[in-house]
């Protein structure tokens, strides 16, 4: 892959980011035009300093170029929750970010959801930043989640906890870490799911929250 092929796929990301984010309001189009002039010439310069006078760089580096991006970004949104000197936030904060994507109404309900679910838990309970990213790389799993629940139309905690299990087992980023998603995440994230309160996961349950999240990134 060469620079501009390098570049006319960053271009397309953003082209598609921005479909995601058009709004019925009006656009200054004035606005547009200096914002995607100072893209391109941010992506220029990202562009030079990684292929560092190389012609071609191969798609196993564009790989790896894309995952470091994607966690520093976690790491980013991980620091918007005002970690403690111990670099962990609160089992709340956590469960907030889950649903940060959603808006309006649905950003209410579970707003209230989250402090119904909080008061199963030690107001005490942290989630450390490799436990953040852990779970950041479950979601990039969660079809696994998505597709037991439509096979069985159901999911429960005993067959949720096994899927987590095997997600901190086989994955690489919990392996070279020595971290996992916690059984306290877990448990959290079960209970934020299961809005109807029957101990039970639907298919809408999980799509409502998770995909979002996922498509989110």
């Amino acid at each position: 892959m060469n620079k501009t092929q390098f570049a006319e796929e960053l271009l397309k990301l953003k082209i598609k980011q921005n479909a995601k984010s058009v709004q019925k309001s009006a656009i200054d189009a004035r606005k547009i035009k200096t914002e995607d002039q100072e893209y391109v010439e941010t992506l220029q310069r990202i562009i030079d300093n990684f292929f560092a006078g190389k012609a071609e760089i191969t798609f196993e580096e564009v790989s790896k170029l894309k995952s470091k991006m994607t966690e520093d970004l976690w790491n980013y949104e991980f620091f918007t929750y005002n970690p403690d000197e111990s670099n962990t936030i609160s089992l709340k904060d956590w469960m907030q970010s889950i649903v940060v994507c959603m808006t309006g109404g649905k950003i209410e309900r579970y707003l209230k959801r989250i402090k119904k679910v909080s008061k199963h838990f030690d107001e005490n309970e942290r989630v450390t930043l490799k436990q953040y990213l852990a779970f950041q790389y479950f979601l990039q799993n969660v079809d696994i989640l998505k597709n037991k629940v439509v096979q069985y139309r159901y999911m429960d905690y005993e067959m949720f906890e096994t899927i987590i299990q095997a997600f901190n087992k086989d994955n690489d980023y919990c392996r070279s870490n020595r971290t996992k998603v916690s059984d306290v995440q877990a448990k959290a994230l079960f209970l934020l799911l299961d809005v109807d309160g029957s101990g039970e996961l639907e298919q809408e349950e999980v799509m409502e929250v998770l995909i979002d999240k996922q498509l989110l990134g």
